[in-house]
């Protein structure tokens, strides 16, 4: 216990628990020094910086007005800026910053620029800590606590930085904080589209999910209903001995599933549903199919990845394992692996955000069909444009063998030109 009397000390361990990130615990500290000690003119206005930064103006501005009125001269600059934000925004964003917020500022660049983000983070807060109206010091916190998958700081500093008054920050911002918001909701509805052509089959394929997922504070598992589309325009390949060959399930996936929390990359997941086929065959005529599917992913990036501010050397690995009933009970393992660069932003050309990279790709399965067991590689480009942010557009060529031969009619090597564009939001 501490002395109800030691204000000092009770100061002390507010200050910790703000250096910890403990903001809640931060601000009772500080509200039980006030107490205790009403003319802690420093602890006051810490009391009433918390308090408005999370928007307790009610609480926050006669206690900022009484900082005011004590005439601390070191305090009011700053009080000055909370109290009358509006009106100084653009004033205070033309004034020349600190020295010390200057050099932690360019520290901070030269650590996100070498990939050292906990150097980054302590220079940043620094850098706020001597200004804090520099709003894109704000949204430089958010994308890196964004980049240490610390979301719920990261969509703090988001939806601080998007009230900047310069435009272009405010709107990179917004379109973060957006992105993120729907991970803290009950409710998190998700939609993506993912149409691809592709020269080896002549064809176009189009796959699609609708997923809303209750997500509970605490809960590992997440309940969800989902509406998938798997399909394509030229339906089937004729192919000698064998007849027509279909080369997508051509269906809408009705289910109802759960998926467990992501940890360190990984997710399980389980859903049963029906399979509503929109073009039944010859060889398989239902319409209504029962459908079963579950398994396990994983996705990891590491070094620059495809987000505003970064360039340099990058990796991805997306590998899944997915069991599926109505391919005859079968598994199937999916490895997906890029490696290459991520070039500087193109700010003149609407934000253009690049990478070269390199694909090694394997797929198999546990019954040994040849279609199901093959490894490809070869290079690919991704882009996407600042403006248009739930937009990727991806090109790959790629050089294929398969494992398995027998009751393979192509022949045992392939090439592969696909052209892709990713669509995805959430709510």
């Amino acid at each position: 216990m501490l002395d109800p009397a030691n204000f000092d000390l009770r100061r002390e361990l507010a200050y910790l628990h703000l250096q910890m990130n403990a903001r809640d615990e931060a601000e009772k500290e500080f509200a039980r020094v006030v107490e205790i000690a009403p003319e802690d003119w420093l602890s006051l206005a810490q009391l009433g910086f918390l308090e408005l930064s999370r928007g307790d103006s009610e609480r926050a501005i006669p206690r900022l007005q009484k900082v005011l009125a004590s005439g601390d001269d070191a305090l009011t600059d700053r009080v000055r800026t909370a109290l009358h934000m509006p009106q100084v925004l653009h004033r205070r964003s033309e004034e020349p910053r600190s020295d010390v917020s200057n050099q932690a500022r360019a520290l901070a660049e030269a650590s996100l620029e070498k990939g050292y983000l906990q150097d980054a983070l302590k220079y940043l807060q620094v850098a706020h800590e001597n200004d804090p109206l520099d709003f894109h010091v704000m949204l430089k916190l958010g994308w890196t606590y964004n980049i240490l998958h610390n979301d719920a700081d990261a969509v703090r500093w988001f939806d601080l930085a998007r009230r900047s008054p310069d435009p272009k920050t405010a709107a990179e911002a917004s379109r973060a904080y957006h992105n993120l918001e729907p991970e803290f909701q009950k409710i998190r509805t998700t939609v993506w589209v993912f149409p691809t052509f592709s020269t080896r089959w002549h064809d176009v394929f189009a796959y699609a999910q609708v997923k809303a997922e209750l997500r509970l504070p605490h809960w590992f598992l997440h309940p969800y209903v989902s509406a998938r589309f798997i399909g394509d325009t030229q339906g089937a390949v004729n192919v000698a001995t064998l007849g027509p060959q279909y080369l997508s399930e051509r269906s809408v996936i009705l289910g109802a599933g759960v998926a467990t929390a992501t940890w360190n990359g990984a997710t399980g997941w389980f859903e049963a549903g029906e399979s509503l086929r929109y073009a039944p065959t010859q060889q398989d005529p239902g319409r209504l199919v029962p459908d079963y599917r579950g398994g396990v992913s994983f996705a990891k990036g590491f070094g620059q990845l495809l987000a505003s501010g970064r360039h340099g050397l990058f990796a991805e690995t997306n590998d899944d394992g997915l069991y599926v009933s109505r391919f005859g009970k079968d598994t199937l393992l999916y490895s997906q692996n890029r490696a290459g660069y991520t070039l500087r932003s193109v700010e003149g050309f609407r934000g253009l955000h690049t990478q070269l990279y390199w694909n090694i790709n394997a797929t198999a399965d546990a019954i040994g069909q040849y279609w199901a067991n093959y490894a490809e590689t070869g290079p690919g480009l991704r882009f996407r444009f600042e403006a248009m942010p739930s937009l990727l557009f991806s090109v790959n060529a790629l050089r294929g063998a398969y494992f398995i031969n027998q009751g393979n009619p192509r022949g045992p090597n392939f090439n592969d030109v696909r052209v892709g564009i990713w669509y995805a939001f959430t709510k």
